[in-house]
């Protein structure tokens, strides 16, 4: 297991890091959702504001045949951020603590793929939330490295993508912004349209 997961130190930088952002939440406050800026009925852009001034643009599609089971969740990026780093402190997992998440091998990849802008933003992580005795979890399907990156370089708010109504509610209620999961359906044939 890696060495900055260890449960017993004291100056364990993940437990540093679940403190800071613990201290982050106190107020009950979150962050505003994303912005979406367009939804065409196949493919809907957000525009995510980084700490630098810039933006990040990710996006969702409509898929064949089961978009009334993928659901989109709008997360705040800190709080999002928190139970994913707790879940693989509790039980493995891929999350690192922020100033380590430049070192992912694939790090690179992302940063190419969000220096494309707009005209090809990028897909949105694939995320899943649970209970497991009594604990919450926080993991992925894909989107390990674009989450790295959005959250490395600030990002307040992004939506993801959960399969299945529970875990959507559940993410929501551990993370969430906004109005509620969306299901793709409800996505794009809602008032966005």
């Amino acid at each position: 297991m890696f060495s900055f997961l260890k449960r017993d130190k004291t100056d364990n930088p993940v437990q540093g890091e679940l403190r800071r952002l613990s201290e982050l939440f106190k107020d009950g406050a979150t962050a505003p959702p994303p912005e979406m800026l367009e939804n065409d009925g196949r493919k809907a852009v957000w525009s995510i504001p980084l700490r630098d001034g810039g933006q990040a643009f990710v996006s969702a599609s409509k898929y064949a045949g089961i978009n009334d089971e993928i659901y989109v969740v709008e997360v705040d990026a800190d709080r999002f951020y928190y139970h994913w780093l707790k879940s693989t402190m509790e039980s493995g997992g891929d999350c690192v603590p922020v100033e380590k998440m430049p070192e992912d091998r694939k790090y690179r990849h992302a940063e190419d793929g969000f220096a494309e802008g707009r005209e090809n933003p990028v897909p949105l992580a694939e995320v899943n939330a649970y209970e497991l005795f009594g604990k919450d979890y926080v993991g992925f399907s894909n989107g390990v490295t674009r989450s790295f990156w959005l959250i490395a370089h600030g990002a307040k708010s992004f939506p993801v993508e959960v399969h299945g109504q529970e875990s959507a509610q559940r993410l929501h209620q551990l993370a969430g912004v906004g109005e509620g999961p969306k299901t793709l359906e409800q996505l794009f044939t809602g008032p966005n349209v």
